[in-house]
């Protein structure tokens, strides 16, 4: 069991709704989760449980309609807009099902574009992204599109990007969910591997049981609540 000094990101009592023709629909009711530094936590749910927008209150993508958020032991209640981007954009990785890469750049222009954003020198950025290609497996394809690369391919660019400035916690969403298994295996067993060796936390939510092997930490998306039992029909399989 981690002590608190090691809770990096903590939520308690999370609710959050969203409006269907002015009929509120409830997603959370009162979540509670802490993340641990360095940890993989694995979130798992059925379709329609409300990971994702967990996942996205997590990141400061979305902000819930009630409870407390404490990243780095600071209240995140009441910091404006400006300041958690800068959080988000300096210390969160983002990987998603989808790649969502730039179709006219390169891998390596694509890995290279967060770095460029915080304004880190052109030759130093593509220095980084390289060696994150190659511990990727993929750096032989750096000059190649997308369009170029198969399903794998473009996921492992797409966690590089996310890796490339050195986060604190990277958050992915059902990241392999478009890829077959063995492919599947192949991108977490990488990017696992990765995480590990820099002390990056992880957060992953799926409806993929086998997700949770690579887990420290497997909590359950609920009726809205995080839960810590097994009996809720999740799939065995991708």
């Amino acid at each position: 069991m981690q002590s608190d000094t090691n809770k990096i990101l903590k939520l308690k009592n999370i609710k959050k709704a969203y409006y269907d023709s002015d009929v509120p629909v409830e997603v959370l009711h009162g979540a509670d989760i802490e993340i641990g530094r360095g940890s993989i936590t694995a979130i798992v749910g059925t379709s329609g449980a409300g990971k994702s927008t967990l996942l996205h209150i997590m990141g400061f993508l979305d902000k819930p309609d009630d409870g407390e958020i404490v990243y780095k032991n600071r209240f995140i209640q009441g910091v404006d807009d400006d300041k958690l981007s800068e959080i988000r954009n300096r210390e969160f990785g983002f990987v998603f099902q989808f790649h969502h890469l730039l179709t006219e750049f390169t891998a390596l222009e694509n890995v290279m574009i967060p770095l460029l954003i915080q304004r880190v020198d052109k030759k130093a950025a593509a220095e980084r992204s390289r060696t994150l290609l190659d511990e990727m497996g993929i750096l032989s394809r750096e000059n190649h599109k997308p369009a170029q690369l198969s399903g794998g391919e473009r996921q492992r660019v797409a966690i590089a990007r996310a890796l490339v400035i050195e986060p604190t916690i990277v958050f992915a969403d059902e990241p392999t969910g478009n890829l077959d298994r063995k492919t599947s295996e192949n991108v977490m067993n990488i990017m696992v591997r990765i995480l590990k060796e820099r002390e990056i936390s992880f957060v992953i939510v799926t409806h993929n049981r086998l997700i949770e092997k690579y887990a420290d930490k497997t909590v359950y998306l609920i009726d809205g609540k995080v839960e810590n039992h097994y009996d809720i029909g999740i799939d065995n399989e991708t």
